[in-house]
């Protein structure tokens, strides 16, 4: 009756209407007849031989596998039973931990692995670098016939550049020694106003009259808008025909004023001493009160260099009450013993009692000398006598006077803490 389900065409239902059964019976025995048939054809049998040399067949789900016969020690009772599973549960666990070693092991191959390709990268990328660096110097360097043309011309230019040399120095033997440029007499047209400068005294301090032998004359050109003149300064020479003595009245100095402000100091000189200079002033405002005053003021910070002058030669340099202002101190005292024989610098004392005892008190120091508060202050560079004279001795200046003020008057005992102001005068050693 499964047979006959199983025809071609047939159908379960009227096999089992006919004959009387219920369907569903029907339908599952020809569900496992399927089963078990298709299980007996994916089955092969293999023959097992056994102790007593018998071969047992063994049913095997893998027919594409070629195994070797296995040989099964059949034997009764259950102790034989409970062995043969321990062999195979040992079995099973001796085979999984060959297969985590095996997994280990490939792991460690792997590591090596992307180690070692690593290396070979690092050493490709140093081998690459490397050749850049061999190949490429060589090739810049010049050939030997092209580097032997250089030295040639190489020496052959050193070779003319000796004999212009030797050209030159005999040039300069032969010229001797060059004269000194000396300056042309003023116009003779232009009107000229003399002044005569002759000695207070007469009379010599031997006692004898003096007599008259000569004079100097010396001419500076003066100019009003607008009007040239020539101021003539006539000394006269006095001398005594019993000792021998000249006498002879000063020659006016000839002085510059760095940081002149208003011009008051170098228009004070002029009037009262008959001196002549410039001044050197920055600010706009104080130029403009220099004109006024009549002083001759060129506009030039100090402290970039006085290179302007560099032609002229001063008998005094003056820095009066500024060099606290300054930036770069050493430099403008090194560009005024450069340009004149003496220098004199003015300071304000910040060593007298007064600046101690405002800070004392908790305030900075406010005085005539230093009239600026803290916020609005230019002072820079405060210092003391003390301070001042070891400076001046560090730069190679040695000091031909001081003098000590406070409030206009002269102070002699403890100058360095009662007065106010403090007045050096130098020069180079």
């Amino acid at each position: 009756m499964v047979q006959a389900c199983q025809g071609p065409g047939v159908s379960i239902a009227s096999v089992a209407l006919a004959n009387g059964m219920n369907a569903n019976l029907l339908r599952r025995w020809v569900t496992d007849r399927e089963r078990s048939s298709a299980l007996q054809s994916v089955m092969t049998q293999r023959p097992v031989q056994t102790m007593a040399g018998q071969f047992v067949p063994v049913a095997l789900s893998r027919p594409d596998i070629e195994l070797e016969p296995i040989r099964i020690e059949i034997r009764k009772g259950s102790d034989q039973l409970r062995e043969f599973a321990a062999s195979m549960v040992s079995q099973l666990t001796d085979s999984r931990s060959q297969l985590l070693d095996s997994q280990k092991q490939l792991s460690d191959t792997q590591q090596d692995n992307r180690l070692k390709q690593f290396k070979i990268d690092q050493l490709t990328h140093e081998m690459a670098i490397l050749k850049r660096w061999k190949f490429t110097a060589r090739s810049e360097q010049r050939q030997g016939e092209l580097r032997h043309l250089f030295d040639e011309t190489f020496e052959a230019d050193l070779e003319a550049i000796g004999l212009e040399l030797e050209a030159l120095k005999s040039a300069d033997a032969k010229a001797g020694p060059k004269a000194q440029p000396k300056r042309a007499p003023l116009p003779a047209n232009l009107p000229r106003i003399e002044f005569r400068h002759e000695p207070s005294e007469s009379v010599c301090a031997c006692g004898c009259a003096l007599k008259r032998i000569g004079e100097d004359v010396a001419e500076k050109l003066d100019y009003t808008p607008g009007v040239f003149t020539v101021h003539r300064h006539i000394r006269g020479k006095w001398v005594c025909t019993k000792c021998q003595t000249l006498i002879q009245a000063p020659v006016a100095a000839h002085v510059i004023d760095l940081g002149c402000g208003d011009g008051a100091l170098l228009d004070h000189l002029q009037r009262s001493k008959r001196c002549t200079g410039y001044g050197a002033e920055i600010d706009d405002a104080q130029v403009l009160a220099c004109a006024r005053r009549g002083v001759d003021v060129i506009q030039q910070d100090i402290e970039a260099g006085l290179d302007v002058f560099a032609g002229s030669r001063f008998d005094v340099v003056v820095l009066s009450m500024a060099i606290q202002a300054t930036h770069q101190t050493e430099r403008v005292l090194r560009e005024m013993s450069r340009l004149g024989t003496e220098g004199i610098v003015s300071f304000p004392n910040f060593g007298h009692w007064s600046p101690a005892w405002s800070i004392l008190r908790g305030r900075m120091p406010i005085s005539r000398e230093m009239p600026y508060r803290w916020y609005d202050t230019p002072n820079l560079h405060l210092s003391t006598p003390k301070d001042f004279e070891g400076f001046l001795e560090g730069l190679g200046l040695a000091i031909t006077r001081r003098a000590f003020l406070a409030d206009g008057r002269p102070v002699g005992v403890m100058a360095g803490l009662r007065c106010t102001q403090a007045i050096y005068g130098f020069r180079v050693r």
